[in-house]
C-alpha cells in the first residue's frame, strides 16, 4: 500500500531532470534550496494521499523539516504558492504514469481499475505500482522515463 512516506520519496523521484526537472539549489539538509524540495514533496505527499484517501499520520522528524520550511516561508510570502505548484505538478505526472501503466497493462478486461488506495500498492523502495482487483492483476511497470 501506498505509505505517505512512499508518497514522499515518489515526489522527489519526480524532480529529476528527465523527468520534471526541479532544481532549487542546495542539497545540504538546512540550506533554502533543501527546504523548499521538501516542502514540495510534503505537499506532493498530501496531494497524493488525498487522491488515494489515505491519512497522513505525524512524524517525529516533522519539526525538524517545520524549522527549515518556517525560515524559506518567513523569507518569500509566495514560497508556499510556488511549492504547491511544483507538488500539484508531481502529484499529476505521478497519477498520469500511473493511470496510463494502468491502461497499457489491463489485457485482463477492456476497462480499468480507477486507481485509489483500495487496489494501489507501491512499495516505498521503488516507484512501480501493483493494480489488484478481485478477478485479475496487473503490474505497473517501472515508472523511470
Amino acid at each position: 500500500m501506498l505509505s505517505p512516506t512512499s508518497a514522499r520519496e515518489c515526489t522527489h523521484w519526480t524532480g529529476s531532470k528527465t523527468r520534471l526537472d526541479r532544481d532549487f539549489g542546495g542539497h545540504r539538509f538546512g540550506s533554502e534550496g533543501y527546504a523548499v524540495e521538501e516542502l514540495v514533496a510534503e505537499l506532493g505527499a498530501a496531494f497524493l494521499c488525498a487522491d488515494l484517501e489515505i491519512a497522513l499520520e505525524p512524524r517525529e522528524d516533522h519539526a525538524s523539516y517545520i524549522a527549515t520550511w518556517l525560515r524559506v516561508l518567513a523569507a518569500d510570502n509566495r514560497a508556499v504558492f510556488t511549492a504547491a505548484a511544483h507538488a500539484q505538478r508531481a502529484a499529476e505526472f505521478i497519477n498520469r504514469k500511473a493511470t496510463a501503466s494502468a491502461q497499457v497493462n489491463s489485457t485482463c478486461s477492456s476497462k480499468p481499475l480507477p486507481i485509489n488506495s483500495r487496489n494501489l500498492i507501491w512499495p516505498p523502495v521503488s516507484p512501480v505500482a501493483i493494480v489488484v482487483s478481485a478477478q485479475a492483476a496487473w503490474v505497473l511497470p517501472d515508472l523511470r522515463i
